[in-house]
């Protein structure tokens, strides 16, 4: 059975205001920000397709890797029924050490472990895992680390386990307009945005593809994400939103976001 996408926007966005008033760090999405209703509604678009994306919605061991500000997690311990659901976060994120973030996950059963992932092992023992959400991570960590990352990913999946992955498409129209102009599409590797860093490299599909098949993944599929990047709300930019989502709708390599799934052999 899967769930009523209305139902689960009221329920990410409860959850989004609940986390605004803890103010865990000067980077998480507030209420008053101008494009919050903008940035509400992608994250919303984003969560509801992961979810919808897995194999079932019970008798689940879920690992969502970077679990942020729980915007997922949590929607996933209320929705997915005799399910576990685990995380992992970077330990150079301060807040989750604080004890108003770790109430809330402990108050929602969450298995957060906290580990540097282009430079550890995951800590989860081998086969131990069903699903693993890898959502908007892979362009913040440095492309060398990500053969290591997924072999991780591969490793702790149970055989015949799903990995999601999704991340910025590196060929969306807004990154092809921005190197028309001259700009780049990349955040400076030396800017720490909340202890992590900003863009580093975005990918296509078929790039996600490639690296998810070298891994040994079988049965990987592309699917349409529905989904389109947080923008400004200038006339232009609400627009330029409009022509890129008429784009998405007919070619593959115009949508926003990379959303691929995959099986451990």
């Amino acid at each position: 059975m899967r769930i009523n996408t209305r139902d689960y926007r009221s329920l990410i966005q409860e959850i989004i205001e609940d986390l605004d008033t803890l103010e865990l760090d000067s980077n998480q999405l507030h209420l008053t920000d101008p494009l919050y209703d903008t940035c509400l509604r992608s994250e919303v678009d984003k969560n509801t397709y992961v979810v919808e994306l897995l194999p079932r919605l019970t008798g689940l061991r879920i690992c969502e890797i970077g679990i942020g500000y729980a915007h997922l997690a949590i929607p996933l311990c209320r929705i997915c029924a005799d399910s576990s659901i685990a995380a992992i976060e970077a330990p150079t994120r301060e807040y989750v050490r604080l004890p108003a973030f770790r109430k809330l996950i402990d108050s929602n059963n969450i298995d957060l472990r906290l580990a540097d992932i282009t430079r550890e092992k995951f800590p989860f023992d081998d086969c131990s895992i069903d699903v693993i959400i890898f959502s908007e991570i892979m362009e913040h960590l440095s492309p060398p680390s990500l053969p290591d990352v997924f072999n991780e990913i591969y490793r702790c999946l149970r055989m015949g386990g799903m990995v999601i992955v999704s991340t910025p498409n590196v060929h969306r129209l807004r990154n092809r307009l921005r190197f028309f102009f001259g700009r780049s599409i990349f955040e400076s590797p030396a800017t720490l945005v909340g202890g992590t860093y900003g863009h580093i490299r975005e990918y296509s599909h078929r790039e996600l593809m490639d690296l998810l098949r070298s891994t040994g993944f079988e049965n990987i599929m592309t699917h349409r994400s529905k989904t389109s990047y947080p923008v400004l709300t200038t006339t232009i930019d609400r627009i330029l939103s409009r022509f890129s989502s008429w784009l998405a709708k007919c070619f593959l390599t115009f949508e926003d976001f990379v959303f691929v799934t995959a099986i451990r052999a």
